[in-house]
């Protein structure tokens, strides 16, 4: 389904290639149109390359190894079981969806939510005009929280111009509303 996110700066290949792209975007311009894409920040799939590393240094100080530029906390690893994490190899890593292919990003990292906005600048100069944030809800623990807001703002101040909207769902009006406290043009929930 696209969701876990193997190449954040790339077109699948299903899908066409860059130039393609990229083309797209300057017919649509042509037309007064523009491209709101879809952007998961939540999580990324096993197979990405900050996963991969992720893990493998994770694994590394369990060892006892020392790694100064480390970047084991950019997913949230555990050695025990833990609500919302998956078995995967020898650890337990935190995925809201339950399933191997996609780990949740660790967004109160301050390198993960940088490598968002080189992620966002990236697009918004091949013409994008805005996104479409997939699974706000889920961008720490489930539910609004202060801290999701504060992640909204930082990825808004990234692209203050472009056009946001956060899919966030909740039966209840008054929690939902709480996510218009952040810097987000929009949200949309499919039970309302």
């Amino acid at each position: 389904h696209g969701y876990d996110v193997q190449a954040y700066y790339s077109i699948a290949k299903d899908l066409g290639t860059m130039e393609d792209f990229e083309s797209l975007v300057a017919e649509l311009d042509k037309n007064n149109m523009n491209i709101i894409m879809d952007m998961v920040f939540n999580h990324a799939s096993s197979a990405t390359s900050y996963f991969r590393e992720a893990y493998a240094d994770f694994d590394a100080e369990m060892s006892g190894e020392i790694i100064s530029d480390s970047k084991s906390d950019w997913f949230n690893f555990s050695i025990e079981p833990q609500l919302n994490y998956i078995k995967y190899k020898d650890y337990y890593v935190e995925s809201s969806f339950n399933t191997s292919s996609m780990m949740d990003l660790n967004l109160l990292n301050e390198d993960v939510i940088e490598e968002c906005g080189n992620i966002l600048n990236f697009w918004a100069a091949k013409g994008v005009k805005g996104y479409r944030f997939d699974a706000v809800k889920y961008f720490v623990g489930q539910g609004v929280r202060q801290e999701t807001i504060e992640i909204c703002n930082k990825l808004k101040e990234f692209q203050p111009d472009l056009y946001y909207v956060g899919e966030a769902w909740d039966e209840d009006p008054y929690y939902f509303n709480k996510y218009y406290e952040s810097k987000f043009d929009a949200f949309f929930n499919f039970p309302m």
